[in-house]
């Protein structure tokens, strides 16, 4: 869904190939909760490198291709981290917390979503500094598994 919401290009390269151009003209944001899974599931046919005949079982062409596909992902996910933080503190995220935080709540967006993150940032109280550490109970109570997601990436 990210990748669909905050990157229009991706959206509409993909889109055209299973809907009527028409439709895809509304954006992601504007079709259906239907016309959103079969997108969406265009999207995963294009990076999945499953090959039951191929070396490994993996379609390295197909795998190559894939990466770009996770590099849009996190970026667009990064956008919508920077965008959350912009609405709930008020502020540029980079003048609210550091870059490496900022990646960490990026990693907590694409593995949990922005629902998560945007609870766990809007229960930390206003006065305290948007950081990894102050975030952290909060990520706990609001996003189970996020933490050890991250720590895993991260170590």
């Amino acid at each position: 869904d990210t990748l669909l919401m905050w990157n229009p290009d991706i959206f509409q390269q993909i889109c055209p190939r299973i809907l009527h151009r028409d439709t895809c003209q509304q954006g992601y944001s504007g079709i259906s909760a239907l016309e959103r899974d079969l997108v969406r599931s265009g999207v995963m046919q294009r990076v999945n490198a499953d090959c039951p005949n191929c070396f490994m079982g993996i379609d390295m062409i197909i795998a190559d291709q894939s990466v770009e596909y996770f590099a849009w992902a996190l970026k667009a996910n990064c956008q919508e981290t920077g965008n959350l933080i912009t609405q709930l503190r008020g502020g540029s995220p980079g003048a609210l917390s550091s870059f490496v935080d900022l990646w960490l709540f990026t990693l907590v967006n694409y593995h949990a979503g922005a629902g998560c993150l945007h609870n766990a940032i809007a229960a930390l109280p206003l006065e305290h500094e948007l950081s990894w550490a102050t975030l952290l109970p909060h990520l706990d109570v609001e996003c189970p598994g996020a933490r050890e997601y991250v720590e895993k990436i991260v170590k």
